[in-house]
């Protein structure tokens, strides 16, 4: 059984997938979900590295709801519930890098995206 939050994401993820294909977007970040989740790159249709969009949810900065992390489908990359935060930096005109910090400091996730 999915958590209730974890069914919310998934279907505001199959709501907008073909809009967010449509105008080939890269990144999607939201909040609220009281634990931060990465999906694969390129998501499209259930599928990884399938020209689609990366989705970042970062709620860490609330309530700590669920006692383990649970991976949603085959495309989650990374899922934890410890506080932190997202911090983006724009490389050029044609980068970034994304990283979530924990509340000690440390990196516990990065990516970057490149066009």
């Amino acid at each position: 059984m999915i958590p209730a939050e974890l069914q919310t994401i998934e279907h505001i993820r199959k709501n907008i997938e073909s809009l967010m294909y449509a105008f080939s977007v890269d990144l999607f970040i939201s909040g609220h979900y009281h634990a931060y989740f990465r999906s694969c790159a390129g998501l499209y249709n259930g599928k990884c590295n399938n020209g689609g969009t990366q989705y970042v949810t970062v709620g860490t900065g609330g309530a700590n709801q669920y006692p383990e992390a649970v991976i949603v489908g085959g495309y989650t990359k990374v899922l934890t519930r410890g506080f932190g935060y997202g911090l983006v930096t724009v490389n050029g005109i044609k980068s970034l890098t994304w990283d979530f910090i924990d509340i000690h400091g440390d990196k516990v996730d990065s990516f970057v995206i490149e066009k």
